[in-house]
């Protein structure tokens, strides 16, 4: 008997269902479960393992196994497996290939259609990749549908849900939140009303960190100081995760439990409430409360229109979110007795509905006649954005694009494909061209005339086919190249002058993040989705690379924004010198877990954020491209490029009243005679240099004064500070310091400055009058950059080499405390209202929040590789992160 076939690869957990003839029931992946993990391991001796026998044999081979990997899509860094680089599309393919085998092996055959699931918040980028994943597997007639939508296909086989009711549903996974409102159409299906929300990188996992964090408090940092790098430590870390995600389940029907810890150097059991979970828990669930409002807004649908709210996901389960969506919504939740099902279950309804279209009321594609797919705008883009093509006779099309019928690999041929497409080339691949919208109905049979090229398209509306291709070599996860850097570069992250950091092509496209503000958002036209008319005739592939639209809505939009004044008074909160304007309308409270609401491209390698006083502008410093790009924080474009031809600028400061950029050059060049070591003064409005200041050996984060004549610049390599006077513009005095400064930071009112001794472990403190060293502070390994406090009582430093952050009391000019945070801390800032700071870990990705009041790490957030620099805005509404090795900038939404 033939088949349909749904498939949730999910961030922690892969799920299947298959519908004959529309009896749908879950397919037994597991052992003894129907879902299983979603891990993967790499074997040097025989086949790839996934699910429970790549769980069971982690233990052994740590180092081989690789989970989470869903979120890292996107990331052009591949994952290392056994020392062997591969690309997270691959990983994902090699576990898609198990599951449709596995299913295939029980059935007695293939199935005759399969939808795949993805999450709906994700843009034409991350689709585009994900597009690659059937086409790595060679798993054929396949579509793509959003998670929200499945759920809700699901949710309509079950209830009796009348034509007109709108339903929200509130997706929580292991990996991803998202929102969507959608109202069901009968027979039809349902169509998107608005706008489906999400918040980029959080789910369970988090949660599961939350805990792990929990624990090695409680042992006063012994996880932490591990060597994470022994096989044995890892081993006994992989059985404590573990742990923390049975804790964190058990805590949803238990009020309290125990924690096993068995280190090889520590055995202990750790208590854990359910009212303590709670506590950790409740900023990020109120983020995800917040993110379906803006869904409900931007669909213009109120509370007590809503039919119900639908809980789906691992984390849906929690007690804590439905008590906190129901209070917020005043509205009934439904939760499936398997959350983790429900998407699943869905997909294969939707799949069954897809291969036999009968009008039962779940869809798979959004249609407007046979072949022909209606062209939609995406309102969050401003972009005009055309919906898929629906899938080709006899084979899929990927995502974003569709290739030419056949191309399908002769059997046999699985392995070996999966095994080059997981080899990572250094050189960026190629993304799949993007399909072009359809222009016009064909009749039956007869092909559609060759569209014109277009973007991307993110597809919200199920209908993302993709075509099997023999097997190709398949680089980290990247769409095509842009400019070369201009070589070997040193690495001021590593704080010597040795290190290099190669220019490396072009960087990551943007995400489809959104503005976590609350602006009014214009509603935008519904998407549908419900059974096709019938199978649509072969579209050719467009020919050229695309187009890319005017973004005409979007630049609307921040106009209006600009005009009413919301977000006015960003500035940069670096410890550069004087307090920051204060913000129109106040300073909002911050957050303990900011959410990333966008991505922004940028030149390569960027290495430093820095904000204009009246915030409307932000400076990107690119050591990979010798430029400054200048960023209209309203619309997130870059609206100039300034070139530095002295060579690549590291860090800069700027001048209270917004006109001068400070920037530190440093070019080792090939000899001592032709290197440069100076500052470069840059017009904010010509965007010229137009002064060049020699200083001292390599220049790092200098500092103005709050009275804009002095710039205190470190010189690592001198081990001094260049004081230059503004009024003369010329270097007056050099202050020795301890070996490597690497930041200064003033207090608010000038009477003193702190230096980052990177080497010494030390900071220095000088007098703000007569810039005499005053005291130096031992502080953690490696100091690499420091923040002062609000309210001028304290300065914290990140200890780069410790993965802790010092805490100096300013009054008695000791260290009062340490706070464990990230891998490689590099930045630290605080919000302005004191209550929270952020470091951004270069090391590991992440931003931490601090709770300055806990002196605690409360939590954890994913941006891109090796953040950089920090800055955050005067509202506390927004911060800035500089991600060096993706060319990106992230957008974090801290309030």
């Amino acid at each position: 008997m033939g088949y349909s076939l749904g498939i949730d690869l999910g961030t922690t957990y892969t799920a299947a269902a298959v519908d004959r003839k529309g009896a749908v029931e879950m397919a037994t992946l597991g052992d003894r479960t129907a879902a299983i993990p979603s891990v993967v391991l790499w074997r040097s001796d025989g086949p790839v393992l996934t699910g429970d026998a790549a769980n069971r044999r982690a233990m052994m081979e740590p180092d081989r196994v690789a989970r989470e990997f869903k979120r890292r899509l996107g990331d052009p860094t591949p994952l290392v497996l056994g020392g062997a680089p591969h690309s997270v599309a691959s990983v994902l393919a090699s576990l898609l290939h198990a599951v449709v085998d596995k299913v295939a092996d029980r059935e007695g055959g293939p199935a005759e259609h399969v939808v795949l699931t993805h999450p709906a918040n994700w843009g034409p980028y991350k689709l585009e990749l994900f597009g690659s994943v059937p086409r790595i597997a060679e798993v054929e007639h396949v579509t793509m549908t959003t998670e929200p939508e499945a759920a809700a296909a699901h949710y309509a086989t079950n209830e009796r849900l009348p034509e007109g009711a709108v339903i929200a549903v509130y997706d929580f996974g292991g990996g991803t939140f998202d929102a969507t409102v959608l109202r069901h159409r009968g027979g039809s299906g349902f169509e998107t009303l608005g706008v489906p929300e999400g918040v980029e990188g959080l789910g369970g996992i988090d949660f599961d960190e939350a805990v792990f964090a929990f624990v090695d408090r409680t042992l006063d940092g012994a996880v932490t100081a591990l060597d994470h790098g022994d096989r044995q430590n890892a081993a006994a870390l992989l059985r404590l995760r573990q742990e923390c995600v049975l804790a964190k389940e058990t805590l949803s029907f238990d009020i309290e439990t125990i924690i096993p810890v068995l280190l090889p150097s520590l055995q202990a059991e750790v208590r854990l409430t359910r009212a303590e979970l709670e506590e950790m828990m409740r900023p990020s669930i109120e983020s995800t409360v917040r993110a379906l409002r803006r869904a409900l807004r931007t669909a213009a649908v109120e509370p007590e229109d809503l039919h119900a709210v639908l809980l789906v996901g691992g984390s849906s389960r929690i007690p804590l979110v439905s008590q906190m969506v129901s209070e917020a919504l005043g509205r009934p939740t439904a939760v499936d007795a398997h959350p983790k099902h429900v998407v699943a279950l869905g997909a294969a309804a939707l799949a069954a509905a897809y291969e036999h279209p009968s009008g039962n009321g779940v869809g798979a594609t959004e249609t407007t006649g046979a072949g022909t797919a209606a062209p939609t705008t995406d309102p969050r883009s401003g972009e005009g954005a055309a919906d898929s093509a629906a899938p080709v006779a006899g084979g899929v099309a990927a995502a974003g694009g569709v290739a030419a019928a056949g191309g399908v690999a002769a059997a046999g041929g699985v392995a070996a494909g999966l095994a080059s497409a997981s080899a990572a080339s250094p050189a960026p691949a190629e993304a799949a061209p993007p399909v072009a919208p359809a222009t016009g109905t064909s009749p039956a049979g007869a092909p559609p005339p060759v569209p014109a090229p277009a973007a991307p398209a993110e597809v919200r509306a199920s209908a993302v086919p993709v075509q099997p291709t023999a097997p190709e070599v398949h680089a980290p996860d990247t769409p095509a190249s842009g400019a070369v850097g201009a070589g070997p570069i040193p690495d001021p992250r590593a704080g010597g002058g040795g290190g290099s950091a190669p220019g490396s092509g072009g960087g990551a496209g943007a995400g489809g993040g959104r503005d976590d503000g609350g602006t009014a958002v214009a509603t935008p036209p519904a998407t549908t989705t419900g059974p096709p008319a019938g199978p649509p005739p072969l579209a050719k592939p467009p020919s050229g690379r695309p187009r890319r639209p005017l973004r005409i809505l979007l630049a609307v939009v921040a106009v209006i924004v600009v005009l009413a004044g919301a977000g006015i008074g960003v500035y940069l909160l670096r410890g550069g010198g004087a307090s920051p304007p204060a913000a129109i309308g106040g300073v909002a409270a911050s957050i303990a877990n900011p959410t990333v609401s966008r991505t922004t491209p940028v030149g390569q390698n960027p290495q430093d954020v820095l904000l204009s006083p009246d915030g409307r502008t932000a400076y990107v410093m690119n050591t990979g491209s010798n430029s400054i790009s200048v960023i209209d924080t309203g619309t997130m474009g870059i609206t100039a490029t300034i070139p530095v031809p002295n060579g690549p600028p590291q860090f800069a400061s700027i001048s209270p009243d917004g006109a001068r950029l400070y920037v530190s050059v440093y070019n080792p060049a090939t000899n001592a005679a032709n290197a440069v070591n100076a500052v470069d003064v840059v017009d904010t409005t010509s965007h010229a240099v137009t002064l060049t200041i020699p200083v001292g050996l390599h220049p790092y984060a200098s500092a103005v004064s709050p009275d804009g004549n002095t710039i205190l610049v470190p010189n690592h390599d001198s081990a001094d500070i260049s004081v230059i006077d503004w009024r003369t513009k010329s270097v007056t005095g050099r202050i020795p310091v301890k070996p490597n400064p690497h930041f200064v930071a003033f207090t608010a009112d000038g009477s003193k400055a702190f230096v980052a001794d990177h080497e010494s472990n030390v900071v220095s403190v000088l007098d703000g009058h007569t810039f005499a060293v005053t005291a130096v502070i031992p502080v953690g390994r490696s100091p690499h950059s420091l923040a002062v406090s609000p309210d001028q009582r304290t300065v914290y430093v990140v200890d780069y080499d410790q993965n802790t952050v010092s805490v100096i009391d300013i009054a008695s000019e000791k260290v009062t405390g340490t706070i464990p945070v990230g891998a490689k801390p590099q930045s630290v800032v605080f919000a302005p209202d004191g209550k929270h700071a952020y470091v951004a870990n270069s090391g590991g990705g992440t931003v931490s929040t601090i709770d300055t009041g806990t002196r605690a790490v409360v939590s954890t957030v994913q941006v891109g590789r090796s953040p950089t620099t920090i800055a955050v805005a005067p509202d506390g509404r927004t911060a800035y992160v500089t991600n060096f090795d993706d060319n990106t900038l992230s957008v974090l939404a801290t309030a």
